[in-house]
């Protein structure tokens, strides 16, 4: 079920039609393109990319957001993804800055913010650390989730300020606590019932897809380059570094060994096609000739005592 635009599963099912059609041989990974400009993540804010040229709004837009947040059983690595940086978990389409205005709204600010919080409590990098929100008029509200993150009770001094909304928002969600069951929530404002909900709801199947991208395989050694580590749930195929990690989430999707024989005899099937190719041209070599074997024979002359060859 391809149920994620230009990502692992696109990749599947051309491969199994392809598999299909070439009678389960000669299918190989191309080289030169095909591969890391074409295999997205199908987990994070640039899931389902392949969706982004639809010209219907509902495809370019609500499918991509279906899609992405849809993904489950990704690549477990053996340690958490300790490099953080913000634009990793920004849309590539969505420019920011003073063009912003001109965007079209693929993912809202609001579903960034719950992407970069998450990525940033998993790095480690601390409240202090994480970066402040796109979206100007809640300038505060990834460092509000992740208060939110850290809270264990209602009780906390930190809910019960002037950011009570985002942090009690990312606390329920958290928690799976309902957030009718905020104290004092009958009395608030239906603005403040507004935001809260709105908040929870985008939170909830964000905060499912992240724990979902780390799935039931044996724990693969994360990639590191430098400083930096890779994450092929969220980076896709940057790399081809990241081929492990790419074969294992075939696997994650689906894919079985068997599926999988035909693209790991394929160097075998293409050096065959060469064989034949040239057989067919007439431009293949003559088959080498066995040399003729020749044995040393001592020639009984003892006046010289000379060792000639003579061909048997």
């Amino acid at each position: 079920n391809n149920d994620c635009a230009g990502s692992t599963k696109t990749f599947a099912q051309m491969y199994l039609y392809s598999v299909d059609k070439m009678n389960y041989k000669g299918i190989a990974l191309a080289t030169d393109r095909g591969m890391t400009d074409f295999i997205g993540p199908r987990f994070g804010p640039n899931a389902a990319y392949a969706l982004k040229d639809e010209k219907l709004l509902s495809l370019r837009i609500n499918q991509r957001r279906e899609q992405r947040l849809a993904q489950a059983n990704g690549v477990k690595y053996d340690v958490p993804m300790l490099s953080y940086h913000p634009e990793w978990y920004e849309n590539l389409e969505m420019k920011g800055g003073l063009l912003s205005i001109l965007d079209e709204i693929v993912v809202t600010y609001l579903e960034e913010d719950v992407w970069k919080v998450l990525a940033a409590f998993e790095a480690g990098v601390g409240r202090q650390n994480t970066p402040l929100s796109r979206e100007v008029l809640h300038i505060g509200r990834i460092k509000n989730f992740y208060d939110g993150l850290t809270i264990l009770t209602l009780d906390n001094p930190l809910i019960k300020n002037a950011d009570y909304f985002e942090r009690a928002a990312m606390f329920c969600a958290k928690n799976n606590a309902e957030v009718t069951a905020l104290p004092g929530y009958e009395g608030w404002f239906a603005f403040d019932k507004e935001y809260i909900m709105t908040m929870h709801n985008t939170i909830v199947p964000v905060m499912r897809s992240w724990k979902s991208k780390y799935g039931n395989n044996q724990p693969l050694r994360r990639f590191k380059t430098g400083n930096r580590y890779w994450d092929f749930n969220t980076d896709g195929m940057a790399h081809y570094g990241l081929m492990p990690d790419f074969l294992q989430d075939l696997r994650n999707i689906g894919i079985s060994p068997m599926n999988l024989s035909p693209l790991f005899r394929s160097a075998e099937d293409y050096i065959q096609m060469w064989e034949k190719t040239e057989k067919a041209s007439g431009t293949a070599a003559p088959p080498q000739q066995t040399p003729v074997q020749q044995t040393p024979i001592i020639i009984k002359n003892p006046a010289t005592n000379l060792i000639k060859l003579k061909k048997q």
